[in-house]
Parts: structure tokens; sequence; C-alpha cells
């Protein structure tokens, strides 16, 4: 109720003393203008209740050796606990407090609720908490439409952990009865009329009184993995009640994000929108709840500490499971609402794509990524096969962490461990693509060694795809796959870089099987726009030219990599026009011309077909490459009759019978590549 109102209504009550009486007659119309008046003011926004401190303030200097003036304004506010005030002052000044500072006291317990909120007494901000809480209680319809955010803004500022949390106590219960209710007609429905200013705000109480990142904070990963490990099989102990304004600030988060899920669903909400939208304010909600669910451990033995961070855990746990959950409740535990459920993997995806722009996390994003990382890898351990999504969200998770990783990051104590953590993770993943996916395979490959950490990848890829390639039973087809790899449509240079090196580690002598497989893809290589790519090709046909008893491959290479050729100069220079070139010269000099030829030719319709038939992303993109230089070679060389027999009818009819399920550029341009050999078979024939 407004304070002026208050005023005129105390009018109708009886008064104690004939002077009280008088006063409220006399100022009667003053009053109820005032109270009018007051309600206008107020629609307009200003702070009406000035007036009213300002009279307090003014009474209580003027009163100095008494409380006369302090008592009668009282009775015009309704107080109707002035003697238990004065008495209260009384005691006090007999600890040895002035009497300015009792009249101080009192006028300060006299002020209007809303004023008093802002006083820089913590003691009188919670008193005035206390209150509007009675008056909320009492279903008092005149109360403040803007008490809400006021409340919300005295949890988000106030430095007091009492006060902050009195206040979002309140704040908390009356969105969550909004929510829960779906009545939106109470004294805090201004709150929801601008969900992304309420977000923020939400947000910004919880930056303000989380314990994550604070200089007392012994989280580590490793801390957080043993914590998990110990709440497993672990009887719920009972919990000991905790005030805290972060399990305020956590219950607000949760409410706001269901109110953003009512407003509009996930389904239509833009992923790739700007900073400050509801989906961008709803991810960092997310996030923020399953940071908290990543305590680790406590860092003391204070039984208060531990009884707060077990606090939080739940607090976290509970929210994000009723808020993200599907309707029928399906997720019973946070690693499968954040793994399985399709919410909270669209919003683990908005978080990576914006993580890629920022090159430090912040302490809260590092804990989530954390927690998202753990969830992610005992979903790997379990037998049942886990989907595309989780296997894309679990590399990049793994990448995000990755990027993070200076030099630097080997001093902490727990670099190990993390190293070993992801390093497992990568292989589970590669290992689960590796069986079924070859294009996937590759991507991945490729994908984790373009982390823009080096560091990350000698330490934690390296290791990783090492075993890939070193099988016994994979010799020479896990070459294929890492050059494959190279020529993926979202291969960067540093990647591939990185890949030709441990290309290069391997193995001196070739064997005839590992050339020929690999030769395509090499000669594709050789037309990449970096120098330095050419040069590590150049490279590995010297390998291959170590192979015994096979002319094809040696007359291949020789030209190649001939020091005294021109050739060789030209192709390190401009590998893309030179490679025809080359091709030409090969056949031409070769004392089997002919089995160069068809070898070449028949070896561009194998590249591009996996051994299922279908088409290999990488392999088509080299053979594309090498179908065109074949061409430019000209007719004389490589005859249209011998690419249309050997390369051009399969690849035609592979596509012909729609094997490609993803378009991607490689496969365009491969057919491109065969159609134009349809084109000119078929001239061909009817001229």
């Amino acid at each position: 109720m407004t304070s002026y109102g208050r005023l005129h209504k105390a009018q109708s009550k009886p008064s104690d003393s004939k002077s009280s009486a008088l006063i409220l007659q006399r100022y009667s119309s003053i009053l109820k203008a005032l109270s009018v008046t007051n309600s206008v003011v107020y629609d307009q926004g200003i702070v009406y209740d000035q007036g009213i401190a300002y009279a307090i303030n003014t009474l209580a200097k003027s009163d100095k050796n008494d409380n006369t003036h302090l008592s009668r304004f009282a009775q015009l506010l309704g107080r109707e606990d002035i003697s238990s005030l004065l008495t209260g002052s009384k005691s006090r000044s007999r600890k040895g407090k002035g009497t300015n500072e009792d009249n101080e006291n009192v006028a300060a317990s006299l002020l209007p609720p809303r004023v008093a909120l802002e006083n820089a007494d913590a003691s009188i901000r919670l008193d005035a908490i206390s209150r509007l809480k009675l008056s909320i209680e009492n279903g008092d319809k005149d109360a403040d439409e803007g008490l809400g955010q006021a409340l919300l803004r005295r949890l988000a500022t106030d430095d007091d952990a009492a006060v902050a949390t009195a206040a979002g106590e309140i704040v908390a219960s009356q969105l969550k009865h909004m929510v829960d209710s779906s009545s939106k007609s109470n004294a805090f429905s201004s709150l929801i009329d601008d969900l992304v200013s309420l977000a923020k705000e939400a947000l910004a109480a919880l930056l303000h009184w989380t314990f994550i990142g604070n200089k007392n904070d012994l989280w580590s990963p490793i801390s957080s993995s043993d914590t998990k490990k110990q709440k497993k099989g672990k009887t719920k102990s009972k919990q000991t009640n905790v005030d805290s304004p972060l399990l305020s600030c956590i219950s607000i988060c949760g409410s706001v994000a269901k109110l953003i899920l009512e407003e509009e669903s996930l389904e239509s909400m833009d992923m790739e929108d700007d900073h400050d939208s509801m989906t961008s304010l709803l991810c960092k909600i997310f996030v923020s709840l399953g940071a908290h669910i990543n305590i680790g451990s406590y860092g003391t033995d204070d039984d208060s500490s531990k009884a707060l961070h077990e606090a939080v855990f739940n607090e976290a746990s509970n929210t994000l499971l009723q808020v993200f959950n599907n309707d029928d409740g399906k997720h019973t535990t946070v690693t499968d609402l954040v793994t399985k459920e399709s919410k909270c993997q669209k919003l683990l995806t908005r978080f990576l794509d914006c993580s890629q722009q920022e090159k430090e996390p912040s302490p809260l994003q590092s804990r989530f990524v954390w927690f998202a990382l753990q969830s992610y890898s005992d979903i790997l351990q379990q037998k049942t096969e886990p989907s595309s999504v989780m296997l894309e969200i679990s590399s990049n998770l793994a990448l995000c962490q990755m990027q993070s990783y200076t030099v630097e990051s080997k001093n902490s104590s727990s670099f190990q461990w993390e190293v070993d953590f992801l390093c497992d993770l990568c292989k589970k993943r590669l290992s689960l693509l590796s069986s079924g996916d070859r294009d996937g395979f590759e991507k991945g490959i490729m994908k984790l060694a373009s982390t823009s950490s080096t560091l990350s990848f000698d330490e934690i890829v390296k290791p990783a795809i090492a075993p890939q390639f070193s099988q016994k039973e994979n010799k020479g087809h896990g070459l294929s796959v890492l050059l494959n790899s190279c020529l993926q449509p979202h291969a960067t240079k540093d990647g591939t870089l990185r890949l030709l090196a441990n290309a290069s580690t391997g193995e001196k002598r070739m064997n005839s099987k590992v050339a020929r497989e690999c030769i395509v893809p090499t000669l594709a290589l050789l037309s990449h726009p970096d120098r330095s790519i050419r040069e590590n090709m150049i490279r590995l046909l010297e390998r291959f030219q170590t192979v015994k008893k096979d002319e094809v491959i040696s007359d291949i290479c020789a030209k190649a990599t001939d020091k005294k050729s021109p050739t060789r100069s030209s192709l390190l220079m401009d590998g893309a026009n030179t490679l025809s070139t080359l091709l030409g010269q090969v056949v031409i000099t070769s004392g089997s011309s002919a089995d160069v030829q068809t070898f070449l030719i028949e070896s561009c319709k194998l590249c591009a077909l996996t051994e299922d038939g279908n088409f290999s992303n990488g392999g088509c993109q080299a053979s594309a490459v090498l179908l065109s230089a074949l061409e430019k070679a000209g007719e004389n060389v490589f005859p249209l009759s011998k690419r249309w027999e050997f390369a051009g009818h399969d690849l035609f009819k592979a596509f012909l019978e729609g094997r490609v399920t993803e378009t991607e550029a490689m496969h365009r341009r491969l057919r491109v590549a065969s159609l134009r050999l349809t084109v000119v078979v078929t001239l061909h024939l009817m001229n």
C-alpha cells in the first residue's frame, strides 16, 4: 500500500489521544489529496516514499530529548508497535548509545519498507524485507508492483548474505508460485513482463553469490571426479537447513528458464541469435545450473561449507531436472538428461558454438564443460551404442577444453589427469566411429588435429589417433584414412600439416599394397595451395619409391621426386597446374605406359568408392582432382574411352543408384567429372 494512502486510511482508526485526533482532522483533506497524487506518481515509476522518509528524518533530528514527534508521526503511519520500538531504543541507550542515535534507530524503523530497503544499515534492510514479506503474506492488494524488481536488485547487489537471502527467498517463492499455478496477477507479475531483463538480473544475482571462481574455491576436475565417485551408491544423508542467497539464485534461474520455455519452444528458437536474445540467456542459465552440479571437493573440513556445497548440488540438480526434462520425466539423473534430452543437446551445441569465439572460458563455463565432459564420458562407457549427436557433442566438448590449454597449463597439478581423461575420451569416440562411419571417422580425426592448441595436439590428440594407425590389421589402411582426412571439406592447414607430419614418422619402407591404395590422395594433395603441404607429399612419394618389384609405383614416384627434374620444382611452385603435366610425362616415359595409364584411371574409381560401394568424402575429392588432371593431360595420353571404361562408367552408375546420402562439395565435383565423361562419350558415339 502507498505511504500517503496509509496516512489517509489511518484517519478511520480511533485515536488514543485528543491531540492525534485533532491532527488527523486538520490534515484530513491534505492527506486525501496526497493519497490520490501518490497513486499517480507511482504509476509513473517515481519513488513516492521519499517524502515520508524525509519527514521521519527531520522529526528524528528535532526530537533531541524525547520521541514525542516521532511517536505522533508513527501513529499517523498506523504503526501500533511504537511502544516496543521506543522501549528497545531505551534499552540500547543504557548500553552506552546516545539519545540522538536512539532517535535515528526509531526513525529508521519507521521508514517505509521500500525506502528502508536501500538503507546503509543491514539490520534495517533486513527489517524492511521482513515487513514486506508480512505484507505479501497478508495479501496486501495495494502492494507496490515494483517490489519484485526491488527485491531482485537487492539480491543481486547486496553484500550482506542475510539480507540477500531474505530478499531472494521472497522472489524465488513468488516466481515459483507463478510458474506452478500459471497465476500472473500478483505484485510480482511485472517481473515477467520483460523476460530478457529478468533473466539478466537473475544471472547477475547468481554471479554475485556463486562460490565458483573465488580464491577459496579449490576445485579441480580431479576433485569433482572423486566427489562423483563417492556419491555413487551412497545413501542420502540427512540434509541440514542451509541459508544461502545462492540457493535462491538457482531457484530463480530455474523459474526464469521455465518461463522462457513456456513463452517460446526451444525448437522454434534461433540457435544463432544474438547474445542478448532469450535463446542466449536460456543457454547461459542452463550452463550456470550445470556448473553448480559439478561442485567437486569442498576445499575445507568445515561442516557448514560441506552443507552449503551439498545443498547447492541438490538444488541445481533438482532444478535442472524439473526445467529441462521432457513431459513424462523420462530422465531421472542429470547425466541422462544432459546427454540424451534433445533440449539439452541443442543448448550444449549453442554453448559450444559460442565458446569457439572465446580464447579463455570463465570459471563458470570451465566448470560446466567438465560437468558435461564427465557426463558424456559415462555415456560412452556404456554398452548401448551412442547416437551420432552424442558423439559429435562429446568431440566438441573435448575440443572446447583443449583449446584453453597453453604452455602454462602444464603447471597445474591436475593437468596430467586432464590429459589422460581427454585422451581416453577421444580414443573411445574414434574407436566407435572407426567401426562404422568411415567419413565420420576421417572428419573426427581432422577435427581433433585442427585444435588451436599445439600443446593439446601433442599431449592429447597424437596419442589418441596413434592406435588407429598402428594396429597390424590396419597397416596401410590407416595411412589411407589419414590422407583422406586431409581431403575432407573442412580440413585446415594446421590440421593437415600435423597429420602429414604424423604420416612421415611411419616406417621408411612401404609395401606395394599401401602405396597403391594411397597414390591417388597423395597425388591429389600435390595440387594443394599450400607449399608446405606439397613438400610433405613429395617426401611421402619418396617413401613410396622404396617399394620393391612395383614398376608402376616406381615410375610415378620417380618423376615427382627426381631433384634434377624441373617437374619437381614446378610441383613445389604450382602444384595445381603442374599435376597434369606430371601425369602425362609419367605415361610417356614409362616402360609400361599402358599399365600406368590403366592403374591411374582405375585408382580414381577405387579411391572414390568404399568397400561397401558408397562414396567417401575424401576419396571423392581426390578422384575429382585426378580425373580433371587426366583430362588436362590430353586425349593422346589418357584416351576418353579408357577413362570411361575404367572409371567413368562405374562412377556414373553409382550416382544413378543414389549411393550418395549427403551431398558434399566433393560429391558434386566428382559428379560433374563423371557427367562430363558421360556427355563426351555419348557425343562421340553419336558421331
